[in-house]
């Protein structure tokens, strides 16, 4: 079920970054704060005492994807600035200023999106768009407060192999 699911998104998503990065770090590291957040999903379906179901099954690969989006447009945006010279907080500056508000739309946008799902009189259908918006929420966050330090620590390995 779910586990399987969440394990081929993590594996696709890798794969297609790691064909077009060419470098297994510079691949994980857009993944690495949405994974964190897709771990913690369970927790918080339980802590809210929302059960499994087949449609939350695919809630991890669908976060996966969703939140992969927004990590990869600020990743791309770093590697811009690095690529004009600029030093890695600069360059992580800069990058959060000039696409954040596109990410931070995205995110606000596919959030409002999934709202619309609580409205439903089907639990199921409530569950899910209430586990969706609380999870692409924490992937919008987990872009601007885990994503830029991870970029910052590994940049030399990032930046190495192209």
């Amino acid at each position: 079920g779910r586990i399987k699911m969440t394990v081929l998104g993590l594996l696709l998503v890798f794969a297609a970054l790691l064909v077009i990065y060419r470098n297994p770090i510079k691949a994980l590291i857009p993944i690495f704060p949405v994974g964190l957040i897709v771990g913690m999903s369970s927790g918080i379906m339980y802590l809210l005492g929302i059960k499994f179901t087949p449609i939350t099954a695919t809630l991890g690969a669908l976060v996966l994807g969703m939140g992969s989006e927004m990590t990869i447009m600020l990743l791309e945006r770093y590697l811009e600035e690095k690529k004009l010279g600029k030093g890695k907080h600069e360059a992580m500056l800069i990058a959060v200023t000039m696409i954040g508000k596109a990410i931070v739309a995205s995110g606000l946008t596919t959030v409002g999106g999934f709202s619309v799902l609580m409205l439903s009189e089907f639990v199921i259908l409530k569950d899910f768009g209430l586990m969706t918006v609380i999870n692409i929420s924490l992937a919008l966050i987990s872009t601007f407060v885990i994503l830029p330090p991870v970029i910052i620590l590994f940049d030399k390995l990032i930046l190495g192999k192209e």
